[in-house]
């Protein structure tokens, strides 16, 4: 399982340097852990919306790249994770808003947390 929460340090020629190390290929979309490069498979923007709404947008790069990163915009937070963690429950609930309907029943939903009731 891989998931790196980070902040952006700076952007520079399609070049985005992360603070825990990592730098994105913006262009190119392929992510450098020092002298490895990993593919991404994609590139999601979340923004949360003053309702509690969460706006998704994505950039689709390589199918079989094994890593995605979510740029949470209202907090100016990413998070590189391997692709199996990002359709994990709690990042597709938590993070993109997304859940069963027929399962879960969304109480609260603010920028600061989201808190779903499991229906019977």
């Amino acid at each position: 399982m891989a998931f790196y929460p980070t902040r952006a340090i700076s952007k520079q020629n399609g070049i985005l340097k992360l603070s825990n190390g990592l730098v994105f290929d913006i262009q190119k979309g392929e992510l450098f852990f020092g002298r490895d490069v990993r593919a991404i498979k994609q590139f999601i923007v979340a923004q949360t919306q003053k309702s509690g709404e969460i706006v998704l947008h994505a950039q689709n790069y390589n199918p079989n790249g094994e890593y995605s990163i979510i740029y949470m915009q209202s907090y100016g937070q990413f998070v590189v994770m391997d692709n199996q963690t990002l359709h994990s429950m709690y990042v597709q609930m938590f993070i993109l808003g997304k859940y069963d309907k027929d399962l879960f029943e969304l109480v609260v939903s603010s920028p600061y947390s989201r808190i779903y009731k499991l229906k019977r």
